[in-house]
């Protein structure tokens, strides 16, 4: 009887020492298992996380675009319907000794230097929202490979909307009377890009880049040859530094992404710059399209 009650206290001491050593940490397959879940977990989680602030972003963006519409809606009824000048509509001059870098020069700003202001700015300049904020972010990472940088110019961002340079210009309508097309066609503003564009054939999308404030795409005859400024790729792109080259002057070789754009009717909407009509003229992209405010967009002759 002693020695079952011995056997029993020793099966119990054994049993308590394994709880211990149990207390103790884990196992290497435990710790592995932990890992492996925590990983799995982190793969999913990411994604979504990046995703939901791209969206936010983008959120962002539309606002103060929005805003830009109703700051040109409100100079409208101000002035019967003229809209201002579009070449020096937002900056009056060009102080900054290279134009290129005018969009992150903080000095020559309307909101820092007077001499700069163009007629809409006093409709702007409460505002605060004049930079998107995934543009930003671009900004901060890609700023300086913007093409003709000079390091002498701090890379402060002032601004990432252009007008539209057919409206409040000869070439296209000096009044908002003059539409010829749906008010929700044409862009009033736009944000456009910091870097060249071509689409996955080698096309060419963005012969130029942001610089003043004047969003001018052009026909695919322009006799200027080239085919303009075009809308941004901020957004719905979040791979895009898989895409961008160069090490001069930075480049996005593939598809990929979109940009904001207020409508003359006041809505925002993402625009695809890859998307594009074809025509017995050529290829028309989509920057052109929402830009040029007469009937006869896809002739096949420019019709400025």
């Amino acid at each position: 009887m002693d020695i079952e009650i011995l056997e029993n206290d020793k099966m119990s001491n054994i049993r308590q020492e394994k709880v211990m050593k149990r207390k103790d940490g884990f196992t290497l397959i435990e710790l592995l298992v932990v890992v492996a879940i925590i990983a799995i977990l982190m793969a999913t989680i990411i994604p979504a996380i990046r995703k939901a602030k791209s969206h936010a972003q983008t959120v962002v963006c539309k606002t103060n675009l929005k805003q830009y519409g109703y700051a040109m809606t409100t100079y409208l009824a101000d002035n019967d319907g003229f809209y201002p000048y579009s070449m020096e509509s937002i900056y009056l001059k060009t102080l900054t000794a290279n134009l290129a870098c005018q969009w992150h020069d903080r000095e020559v700003s309307p909101a820092n230097n007077d001499e700069s202001a163009g007629p809409l700015w006093p409709y702007l300049a409460n505002m605060g929202g004049h930079l998107c904020p995934s543009f930003k972010s671009m900004a901060g990472k890609y700023g300086t490979m913007h093409y003709n940088h000079w390091n002498s110019i701090e890379m402060e961002p002032q601004y990432s909307y252009s007008q539209n340079a057919f409206l409040g210009h000869q070439v296209g309508t000096l009044k908002e009377s003059g539409l010829e097309r749906p008010a929700a066609e044409v862009a009033i503003f736009v944000e456009e890009t910091m870097w060249f564009l071509q689409d996955n054939t080698g096309h060419k999308v963005a012969t130029h880049v942001l610089n003043d404030t004047i969003f001018f795409s052009r026909h695919p005859n322009d006799s200027f040859g080239q085919i303009g400024d075009s809308v941004a790729t901020y957004h719905k792109n979040l791979n895009v530094e898989l895409n961008l080259t160069g090490t001069t002057y930075i480049s996005q070789t593939q598809e990929g992404g979109m940009g904001n754009a207020v409508f003359s009717d006041g809505h925002v909407e993402l625009v695809d710059p890859y998307e594009y009509q074809e025509g017995s003229g050529g290829r028309f992209y989509k920057s052109y399209l929402i830009s040029f405010p007469k009937r006869g967009v896809l002739n096949d002759e420019s019709p400025y």
